[in-house]
C-alpha cells in the first residue's frame, strides 16, 4: 500500500519483460522501467539509428573507462605501402559518438589459452552510414576512441595525419572539405 501507485506488487505481473535501466535492491519496479514482452536492449536503440559493435584493446579504448552513456570520437588507423616503405595514416572518422554498452571481451584465448581480458567490445549507437565507415575501419585498419567531456558536442574539421607528418617527413595531408558524420541524438 505503500508503493508507488504504477509501481507491480506481483511477479506473475513482469513475467516476460525486462528492466530498461539497472535497478536497485528493493526499488520498486515501476512500469517505466520495464520494456514490453520482447523488448530489452532494442528499446535503447532510437529509431533510425544502429547499434553497432567494435573490438577494441583496452589502450585504445581510453583504459577500459568507456561506459555506457559516453560519447566518444572513433579514429582508424591504417598502415599502407608506398613505394616499399610503409606510411600509416590516423584519421577521425566518427566524432560525439554515444556508447551503447561496453564490456571485456574474453571469448579469444593468449598463448597459454587462457581467456584474454585485455579486448574489450563497445556497442556505439549510430545512424546507418556512420555502421557502413565502422565496419570498413575494423576491416581496414585498427579502432582507437577518444572519450569526450560530457559537454562538449562540437565536431571539428580535422585532417588525417600520417607517420611521415608526425615525424617530419613527409607532406601534409589535405584538409578534408566536410566535418565527419555525427549520429542523431
Amino acid at each position: 500500500d505503500s508503493g508507488p501507485s504504477n509501481a507491480y506488487s506481483g511477479l506473475d505481473s513482469v513475467v516476460g519483460q525486462t528492466t530498461k535501466i539497472f535497478l536497485a535492491e528493493k526499488e520498486a519496479v515501476l512500469m517505466s522501467k520495464l520494456s514490453t514482452i520482447g523488448g530489452g536492449r532494442p528499446m535503447l536503440v532510437r529509431p533510425h539509428l544502429r547499434a553497432s559493435s567494435v573490438t577494441v584493446n583496452l589502450v585504445s579504448s581510453v583504459s577500459g573507462f568507456v561506459v555506457p552513456g559516453d560519447r566518444v570520437d572513433i579514429l582508424v588507423t591504417i598502415d599502407r605501402m608506398n613505394g616499399g616503405s610503409q606510411n600509416a595514416t590516423t584519421r577521425t572518422i566518427l566524432q560525439n559518438i554515444e556508447v551503447l554498452a561496453a564490456g571485456v571481451k574474453t571469448e579469444q584465448k593468449d598463448q597459454q589459452n587462457k581467456p584474454n581480458t585485455e579486448l574489450q567490445t563497445v556497442t556505439l549507437l549510430v545512424d546507418p552510414p556512420s555502421a557502413e565507415r565502422m565496419a570498413l575501419a575494423m576491416h581496414e585498419g585498427k579502432i582507437h576512441l577518444t572519450l569526450r567531456n560530457p559537454e562538449d558536442a562540437d565536431t571539428l574539421k580535422l585532417a588525417s595525419i600520417s607517420t611521415g607528418e608526425m615525424l617530419g617527413t613527409g607532406n601534409p595531408a589535405p584538409a578534408r572539405s566536410t566535418a565527419p558524420r555525427t549520429a542523431s541524438r
